[in-house]
């Protein structure tokens, strides 16, 4: 570094809670880093950074820290000062990785409490260290909290002062809102008379009538207010649980800690028996497969016989659109491709009516009898792809394949000569799409020639014809060819200097691709001519590209 160019100093100051003494122990940190980086000439200020009442165990939240990284990156920064690297991070991996991110880009981080320098060769073994003792601090005060609330569950007191609809907070206890409870009724009312949630939540945003948050009541909020305990006048303490004290993420207990019911904590909304038929209702619903948007209560043949073999949960019935105007074709879903936020299963959908034609095959009648349905078949799960396996109530189990044609009987012929003339009659509104677009077939499978655009080595951009054959694992033995060299072949074959639009609209109806080296031209007039050439060394079927796994972590350690 020159001499006249003074060294870019920052400070990171940080305090976990948010009271009137830590903010006098930011403000003298701040202070005192400020006068430091004053008294040393070569240095200059860059920032303060500070982070007040956030905890060192999730760096995201923290805005100042995250600013810290960011200027470092747009290279503002050269050196950051920290009094001790529990201040810096209590997570030992982000710590290491920031560090390591950091030395990167050539800035240092001065721990001054352990008098460690990032650039230095034993810096980092220091960090490690140190750094794992921080965490395991951060850990064990983590479970002595933990303690002291559950000591507190036990006596019946909360640690939460959270806010319900229907409820506010009034000298540490839950206390009635009349208008908001009223509202609460009216959701458990509803659902018990058959209602939706969908249905309720429409009609309570009808009325202007809103969450705590001043937001529309939804539906997923419709379903935690119908499962709530607390509208009892009841508290059950520990639904939920922190999983991980440096992570901080929270999740519900689902039986991993003891859960503590306490009675009579407050003024009640709902009375107990009917938050019982709710609470009945909801898991014959969900055992049923009903979704909240769509409550019915209808049974059909299948209903509860349908079982995925992926995660166990019942199929249930929806109506789709199909491509045919003004008709819905019904259609089993398993309900576990909704039934959790960030878990959905992956099974198969299956139309009604092929449900109805595996029946039939297997309990061998030429039509669905839904009696006979009823007194022969227990269950039904949905295997693979196009698999049904069938047990009866005799023991006996019998598999059933099926084919999925919905998209294949939406095309009719009426459908495939309409779709045809369009893109005959006016090509260009097909993106990439040209006069030769639809008439280049493969006479060893059937399908068409689509156009390609790729680079080629030595040769630049170079449009090529393909057989849609031969990609997605297809079969076809078909070769490619390039559009110029297309073009060559069709002018010497109709004996012409330059192959153009207008010609090949004129003369020439479709091409047929054979066998490698050879293809025939379909002349409008119904003539034909047979043409063989040499394939191009860039015309011949190259093995597909398939990029090597990465072993590791497909991020880099200085990726933040």
């Amino acid at each position: 570094m020159e001499n006249n160019k003074k060294l870019r100093v920052a400070a990171y100051v940080r305090v976990s809670e948010e009271t009137k003494e830590t903010q006098h122990s930011l403000q003298a940190q701040e202070e005192f880093y400020r006068r430091q980086i004053h008294e040393k000439a070569e240095w200059e200020l860059a920032e303060i950074y500070k982070d007040n009442g956030i905890s060192g165990t999730d760096i995201k939240r923290r805005e100042g820290f995250v600013r810290l990284i960011s200027d470092c990156k747009a290279g503002k920064i050269d050196l950051i000062l920290v009094k001790s690297v529990s201040r810096f991070a209590r997570n030992t991996l982000d710590l290491l990785r920031i560090v390591r991110y950091l030395k990167q880009l050539g800035v240092s981080v001065r721990f001054e409490e352990q008098n460690i320098d990032s650039l230095t060769e034993e810096g980092e073994l220091m960090l490690t260290l140190i750094a794992s003792v921080a965490q395991a601090e951060s850990e064990s005060i983590s479970e002595n909290i933990k303690w002291a609330i559950h000591k507190a569950f036990q006596n019946g007191i909360g640690n939460t002062r959270r806010r319900t609809l229907g409820y506010h907070w009034v000298d540490g206890k839950l206390t009635v809102i009349p208008e908001e409870a009223e509202a609460v009724k009216r959701i458990f009312a509803n659902f018990l008379a058959g209602g939706s949630h969908m249905k309720t939540a429409k009609e309570l945003a009808g009325e202007g009538i809103t969450s705590i948050n001043g937001k529309l009541i939804s539906v997923s909020a419709i379903g935690n207010i119908l499962r709530n305990i607390t509208y009892t006048g009841n508290t059950l303490l520990q639904k939920t649980f922190i999983q991980d004290p440096i992570s901080k993420k929270k999740v519900m207990n689902t039986g991993e800690l003891p859960q503590y019911f306490v009675q009579d904590t407050h003024e009640a909304i709902i009375d107990m028996d009917t938050f019982e038929q709710v609470q009945k209702k909801l898991a014959q619903n969900k055992e049923m497969g009903r979704f909240p948007y769509n409550h019915t209560g209808r049974k059909y043949p299948f209903t509860m016989k349908v079982i995925c073999g992926c995660c166990g949960r019942h199929y249930t019935r929806q109506l789709w659109n199909t491509s045919a105007i003004g008709k819905k074709r019904p259609t089993w879903v398993c309900t576990g491709k909704k039934a959790e936020k960030y878990r959905r299963c992956g099974s198969k959908n299956i139309p009604e009516a092929k449900l109805m034609e595996a029946s039939a095959k297997v309990l061998g009648v030429s039509e669905f009898d839904e009696d006979i349905f009823f007194d022969k078949v227990e269950s039904i799960t949905v295997q693979g792809v196009h698999e049904l396996l069938f047990c009866l109530h005799d023991g006996t189990e019998v598999i059933q394949h099926w084919e999925h044609t919905a998209q294949k009987a939406s095309w009719t012929p009426e459908r495939k000569a309409r779709h045809a003339a369009n893109r005959t009659a006016s090509p260009a509104k097909t993106k990439g799409a040209s006069c030769m677009t639809g008439r280049i077939r493969c006479e060893l499978c059937g399908m068409n020639y689509n156009k390609q655009t790729r680079k080629v080595a030595r040769a630049g951009m170079v449009t090529f014809w393909k057989c849609r054959g031969i990609g997605n694992g297809g079969s076809c033995a078909s070769e490619q060819i390039t559009h110029d060299h297309l073009n060559s072949i069709l002018a010497e074959a109709l004996g012409v200097a330059q192959m153009t639009d207008e010609i090949f609209t004129g003369q020439i109806d479709h091409i047929g691709m054979c066998e490698p080296g050879k293809l025939i031209i379909y002349k409008k007039d119904g003539g034909t001519i047979s043409c063989n050439y040499e394939l191009l060394p860039m015309e011949k079927r190259q093995k597909p590209y398939r990029p090597k796994k990465r072993k590791g972590n497909a991020r880099s350690q200085g990726d933040t």
